[in-house]
């Protein structure tokens, strides 16, 4: 059996083979069929060529697929919260994953072999971000977008570079597009939230914040950026429960730490501040 999920990230179907006597088949929007022996380097698709092979060799894949669903649902019964949750965060646990083992459901996804291009320079973006070819890299963002409108890191790269570029307003405007592309987007509302909260914009990057959360309840940045928020509002109370909550989600938050760590000592509790400063270092 073998897999590769990296085109779901794009609205693509996943790339799920298995390889069985000589032979390799891949379900995907166009499936694909190669004969190993005859063709090692996979250059010939045979599907139309070997139909009742393509086929007996999907069916064995879908059994595969059932089965292992079957016996990963029994093993996540018993999982813990947090192993859940680290698992889900690296793409082995949720619902998208599994729905892409529907094969009835992908016929109106993209082929991942159409978005290889997309896929290199979307791979070549954060590179020219981090040597500063920052238009060089708003060039290529914009090429994206006209290909792929819906994928929003193209956006999030965009306000990266306004950002660092020292023109909030334009990286605010890439955030509202996001937005309006998929207005359920968790990471959306918070880099928007995290913008206006720069620019003292407090109650719309609450209000965004809290929407962010509606998305993802476990969502530990942003309880850290509510802390912030609150803490500028000089509301202590709530900004101690929000740090508090990203630390209990994300222990290792150093940020969190000292921020809390602040609020706690402006309210007098020192020692437990101390706790705090001692934790952060």
């Amino acid at each position: 059996y073998c897999e590769s999920l990296t085109p779901t990230k794009y609205g693509a179907n996943s790339l799920l083979g298995i390889v069985a006597d000589g032979w390799k088949y891949i379900q995907t929007t166009r499936p694909e069929l190669y004969n190993l022996t005859a063709d090692p380097t996979e250059s010939i698709n045979l599907v139309s060529a070997e139909p009742q092979r393509a086929q007996d060799l999907q069916e064995l894949l879908r059994q595969m697929l059932d089965d292992q669903l079957r016996s990963g649902n029994e093993s996540r019964a018993g999982m813990s919260e947090t192993d859940r949750r680290k698992l889900e965060s690296i793409g082995y646990v949720g619902g998208a994953v599994v729905e892409d083992f529907d094969f009835e459901q992908r016929e109106q996804r993209h082929d991942p072999k159409d978005l290889i291009d997309f896929h290199n320079s979307n791979s070549q973006v954060p590179e020219l971000i981090a040597n500063k070819y920052d238009a060089e890299a708003s060039q290529l963002c914009r090429q994206m977008m006209a290909q792929l409108p819906e994928f929003l890191s193209t956006y999030f790269h965009l306000a990266e570079i306004a950002k660092k570029t020292g023109d909030p307003a334009t990286a605010i405007a890439h955030c509202r597009e996001a937005l309006g592309q998929d207005p359920e987007s968790a990471k959306a509302h918070k880099l928007l939230g995290d913008l206006l909260l720069q620019e003292d914009e407090l109650d719309e990057a609450i209000s965004h914040f809290n929407e962010a959360l509606r998305l993802r309840p476990d969502f530990a940045e942003v309880y850290y950026y509510l802390g912030n928020a609150m803490a500028r509002k000089n509301r202590p109370d709530e900004a101690i429960a929000h740090f508090s909550e990203a630390i209990r989600l994300q222990p290792g938050m150093i940020y969190a730490h000292f921020n809390l760590g602040n609020e706690l000592f402006r309210q007098g509790r020192v020692d437990d501040a101390i706790a705090q400063y001692k934790e952060a270092l």
